[in-house]
Order: C-alpha cells, then sequence, then structure tokens
C-alpha cells in the first residue's frame, strides 16, 4: 500500500509555522511508501525558491553548510532532492505522450487525464495534475492515499474518491488513520 503526498506535505514538512508542520513530518519520517510525481518535483522547487529568499523553510545545519556553496538555483533543486531523499519519497516519472487531438502535438498521459476531469474537479491546473498522476498509477504502485494540506483538494475529496478511488486526506488525518 502506498500514499502520493501533494507538495504542500513536503513543503509543510520543511516550513516551521504551517499548520500541517507537525503530522507532515511524521508522515515522512514514516515507514511508509511514499510517491509523488515529477510535477511536483517541478512545483517544488519553485516553491522553495520563493521560500529561501523569505527565509520560511527549515534547513538541517549540516546541509546549510553545503547549501552556502551553491548558487540560488542549485541551492533549491538541492534542498528539493534533500526533502525527497530525507523522506524515502520516491518520484514517479512521465508514463508516455499521447496524441493531443491537435494535429502533431502529443502530450504527456497525465496532462490528457488531467484535461479529463478538469470539468469535474474543477481545481487548480496542478491539482488535477497531481490527481491524474495518482490515478494512473494507483495499480501498479498499489496507491490507496491520497495525502494534501490542499484545502481546495480536501474540499472535493469525494469527487475525487469517486472519479479516482482515491481516498484524499489531510496531514492531520493520515497520521491519525494510517501512520
Amino acid at each position: 500500500m502506498s500514499m502520493y503526498l501533494d507538495t504542500s506535505v513536503l513543503i509543510a514538512a520543511n516550513k516551521p509555522g504551517d499548520s500541517d508542520y507537525e503530522y507532515a513530518k511524521k508522515i515522512l519520517d514514516s515507514k511508509a511508501n511514499k510517491l509523488t510525481s515529477y510535477i511536483a518535483l517541478t512545483e517544488l522547487v519553485s516553491v522553495i525558491a520563493r521560500l529561501l529568499i523569505a527565509k520560511q523553510i527549515e534547513i538541517d545545519s549540516r546541509a546549510q553548510r553545503i547549501l552556502e556553496k551553491l548558487n540560488d538555483e542549485e541551492k533549491a533543486q538541492a534542498i528539493a532532492l534533500y526533502i525527497l531523499k530525507k523522506g524515502s519519497v520516491d518520484i514517479l516519472e512521465c508514463l508516455g505522450l499521447v496524441p493531443s487531438g491537435i494535429f502533431g502535438v502529443d502530450i504527456p498521459i497525465e496532462f490528457q487525464i488531467g484535461i479529463k476531469i478538469a470539468p469535474i474537479t474543477r481545481l487548480r491546473t496542478l491539482d488535477n495534475l497531481h490527481i491524474a498522476t495518482a490515478m494512473l498509477n494507483k495499480k501498479s504502485n498499489e496507491i490507496r492515499f491520497f495525502i494534501t494540506g490542499d484545502k481546495g483538494i480536501l474540499k472535493k475529496s469525494r469527487i475525487i474518491n469517486e472519479i479516482s478511488g482515491l481516498v484524499v486526506l489531510s496531514p492531520k488525518e493520515a497520521t491519525e488513520k494510517i501512520i
């Protein structure tokens, strides 16, 4: 059994003051099989770059010394990879390209499914891409849970469960029910 972690969980575990900080840390420290996507990796680097400027991200003191030698781009990427490795979070890869319906333009299958579910979920683009990725990898990676701190996704948990079979939980719910 695996859980898909939304970017919000990865950030919360490293951002003191976040309402999900303690719960997200417990999730990342757990022995559970944790998965996320290449979409989350991109989003994670983007958020970290902003949090670094605002000094709102927690960085291990040993890692801090190494980071001093890097430029901002390298720092954000290094921190993202550190968060994923430290939490034993595996990154799901793109499952391939499919025709978009526009002559000669192929898109990742995750995007095709994201487009398909968008009118149903009415969530933001990246949220739909995360859900699509978890849906497409559900059987092959035994994903049962979609963990997120995103209030919009949590409000749509019933709809997401209906279209995907995934159980959507907040970090707090995840620590109470499955960690």
